[in-house]
């Protein structure tokens, strides 16, 4: 811990002048790697960024944020792609899901630099469709909160009438003094035997 003179702490390591080099994580959180440099070991942040270079970006971050894998590229439908191109995997993945779009002659051109409305529209696109998912999620959890109050409460429904029923058939068994001609006019005991267990069987 590291204290100053006007009462301020911190917390981490320090280099041997006292001087505060490393601050403690206080919270962390995982995120995959979303962009790459190039296979010379550079990042060229003055290069325009390509059609490729982009899906690989969004399907990254949309494969990390559903917890998917992405595909091998065998199933992409673009003519201008070969599957083992390095990016076919990327664009099958947004192709799926409406994020990438190609052209009219059903080409890709993963070569070309995308321009600003380009990456804007695969920009909305990805919202829109992690909202869409985030809403069905929502509506799948309140219908499974329905489901649930629906069978706790058609089970307090039935279990009350149903106790009524079991307890005048018991009385029917036998169990009470009542008349055999009275007996006999509503149920056969060993009908009651048949009919408490099949009720037995639904309350529990």
């Amino acid at each position: 811990i590291v204290k100053g003179d006007l009462g301020q702490s911190e917390r981490g390591e320090t280099d041997e002048d006292g001087k505060l080099t490393v601050p403690a994580v206080t919270e962390t959180e995982y995120h995959g790697a979303y962009i790459y440099g190039y296979t010379d070991g550079t990042f060229g942040p003055e290069r325009s960024m390509s059609r490729s270079e982009a899906a690989a970006i969004f399907a990254r971050l949309l494969s990390d944020r559903l917890d998917e894998r992405i595909p091998s590229g065998n199933n992409v439908k673009f003519k201008d792609i070969d599957p083992d191109m390095w990016y076919a995997g990327y664009v099958e993945y947004l192709t799926g899901y409406g994020v990438a779009v190609g052209y009219n002659d059903r080409t890709y051109r993963g070569d070309k630099a995308i321009t600003r409305a380009e990456f804007t529209a695969m920009a909305v696109n990805l919202n829109k469709m992690v909202g869409d998912i985030r809403n069905l999620m929502d509506k799948e959890r309140e219908a499974e909160r329905t489901k649930n109050e629906l069978i706790t409460n058609v089970a307090h429904d039935l279990r009350t009438p149903l106790t009524s029923i079991i307890g005048y058939l018991e009385l029917l068994s036998g169990k009470v003094e009542i008349p055999a001609e009275m007996q006999k006019k509503y149920i056969p005991v060993h009908e009651y035997r048949c009919v408490k267990n099949r009720i037995m069987r639904i309350l529990i």
